[in-house]
């Protein structure tokens, strides 16, 4: 086994193994976090009933995200979710207003329903923040997903199609357990980082290559 996939595995059990209290008083307490930390930063610049965020539906033991989604919806911000096309293998975003815009999709996942306003990918650039799921963490901006790519490919997407002059990035962001955070992530040139990690003992911003951390406790 790969070290990478001896990660995956230990870091799903520890997930699986929360019980069903503590999975949803710390992802309240989380959500609670990162609702206090996307305020701070849609104060700043433009009017929050234009900010954009790429959120995903959580599935099987992943934390549970939807309260910091309903708070986006209750802040007026523009909230869309992936929907993966089967044909290509990539994702396209929807844009969500309630839980009644989402349906399950395959594998038990729920996606935005088809009928829902796509967000192009010229209009990609539009987006403020991205909501990013994954197995583990590092307090240096490492991630690692589930071994799809789809996070990876999404980021390089977005790139090619950001206007020509253009500067800056939608600011990556993951919600995780404190169990999820380990010393070191296994990273590739190509691996997506993180901009903040929020978990329910602290709060970490990515700045320049350093790092910053907040005590949640």
């Amino acid at each position: 086994m790969s070290e990478k996939q001896e990660i995956r595995k230990r870091i799903k059990a520890l997930r699986k193994a929360l019980s069903p209290n503590e999975h949803q008083v710390n992802s309240e307490r989380i959500c609670r976090e990162a609702a206090k930390w996307i305020d701070g930063q849609a104060q700043s610049g433009q009017s929050s009933a234009n900010r954009s965020i790429f959120v995903y539906l959580p599935y099987d033991h992943e934390l549970d995200i939807m309260p910091f989604i309903q708070h986006c919806w209750d802040r007026g911000f523009r909230v869309h979710a992936p929907r993966v096309n089967q044909d290509t293998g990539q994702m396209q975003l929807y844009r969500i207003r309630s839980l009644s815009d989402v349906e399950v999709g395959s594998y038990g996942i729920r996606e935005p329903k088809l009928s829902l306003p796509q967000l192009s990918e010229r209009e990609w650039a539009t987006l403020d923040w991205v909501v990013v799921p994954g197995i583990a963490y590092d307090r240096h901006g490492g991630r690692m997903g589930y071994g799809g790519g789809y996070y990876d490919r999404f980021m390089a997407r977005l790139a090619e199609a950001r206007p020509e002059g253009s500067e800056g990035r939608p600011l990556c962001i993951a919600l995780a357990f404190s169990l999820q955070v380990i010393e070191h992530v296994p990273m590739e040139a190509h691996d997506l980082r993180i901009d903040c990690l929020m978990t329910e003992d602290m709060t970490i911003t990515m700045d320049a290559g350093d790092h910053r951390i907040i005590d949640n406790t």
